[in-house]
């Protein structure tokens, strides 16, 4: 399993929250990650370093998926979190500074205390013209 905190549109309520679903995440709770900042891309947020702390909710996903393709109608087996890196518009394997979000590791405090080591998307691209979230 890979744990994935998510603070924008993956989460429950949220309309990529389906991609979630297809990777059968499982909700794991409501966190917190501390030293960060959140700005407003449009139709989605971003976070980087910074002083506030970012509430949103972490995901089981499996390592790999059976789904369908949506283009061939065929099933094929996959790493999960390849769904979600394309979303989120990372390339593990590519440029980094050709990616929109890179998946980086960081500790999180679940509602109950409990600290667990996520993985979350961290904006690559420059917000200075982009508005800043307060949380």
């Amino acid at each position: 399993m890979v744990l994935i905190f998510t603070y924008g549109t993956l989460m429950q309520g949220f309309h990529n929250h389906r991609v979630m679903q297809r990777v059968q995440g499982k909700f794991i709770g409501k966190a917190k990650l501390f030293s960060k900042a959140m700005y407003d891309v449009g139709s989605f947020p971003a976070v980087i370093d910074g002083k506030d702390t970012i509430i949103g909710e972490v995901f089981a996903i499996p390592e790999e998926v059976m789904i369908t393709n949506w283009d061939t109608g065929e099933k094929q087996k996959i790493k999960a979190i390849t769904v979600l890196d394309r979303l989120e518009g990372y390339n593990s394997h590519g440029k980094l500074s050709h990616n929109m979000y890179i998946r980086k590791k960081a500790k999180v405090i679940m509602e109950n205390g409990k600290q667990l080591w996520v993985s979350y998307y961290y904006w690559n691209r420059n917000v200075k013209n982009l508005t800043y979230i307060p949380s």
